[in-house]
Formats: C-alpha cells, structure tokens, sequence
C-alpha cells in the first residue's frame, strides 16, 4: 500500500464522518411547526355545510367557483367530495360572488377567528 492511497483512504473516511455528523444533527434538529397565513380579509362562518357544489354560511347559500380551492386543516387543498358535512370556516368571495377559496378551521384557530370577527362588528 503506498502513501498516496493511505491519504485517500483517510480522506475518504473524513468525507464520511463528516456526512454522517450532518445527518445526525438534520435528524436531531427539532421540527418547527409553522403557523398557516390564514387571509386577513376572510369572512368567518360557523358550520358551515358543504354540498358540492353549494356552500351553506349561515343563511346564505354559495357556490364554489370553478377552480375553488379548499384547504383542510393541515393546510392541503382537498377535494369537493373531501370535505366535512359541516366545519367553521374562512372563505373569500370572487368577483362574481362565488367562493373562490376556503380554509377549515382547526378549533383553535376557530376561536381566534371568532373573535376577530366580533371586533370587526
């Protein structure tokens, strides 16, 4: 064995002790839940009733635009037919009057939104 492939050999073992170190620090490194951005200019409704492609608020009666997300409460898009028969809810209206988006509401975040929306009356 000559000594340039000894120096190789112990390169090579630093490369990998070096990647192993970094792997165990990402696997130790706490997660961080990030709080989801619900939209300021949302309107708040309890239980809302989902019946694709009608949205009960209340004692209104909306349609879901075409193209219309819905986002659960982990904060991923879902399907029409995914959705709770009832939730509270954030939704924003397009400009044709149609829901173009909705949050479900986690109970947390239910609360918060109750009363922001009190504050605006």
């Amino acid at each position: 064995m000559t000594i340039s492939s000894r120096i190789r050999g112990l390169i090579t073992l630093r490369r990998l002790s070096a990647l192993t170190m970094i792997w165990i620090s990402l696997l130790a490194a706490p997660t961080v839940d990030a709080e989801r951005q619900l939209p300021h200019d949302g309107k708040y409704v309890k239980d809302a009733q989902f019946n694709y492609p009608f949205v009960k608020m209340g004692k209104q009666v909306l349609r879901l635009a075409v193209g219309g997300k819905i986002y659960n409460e982990q904060n991923l898009i879902i399907m029409p037919v995914s959705a709770p028969g009832k939730a509270d809810v954030l939704y924003r209206v397009d400009l044709n009057g149609e829901i173009s988006q909705i949050w479900i509401l986690t109970p947390e975040e239910s609360k918060v939104a109750k009363a922001a929306a009190a504050k605006k009356k």
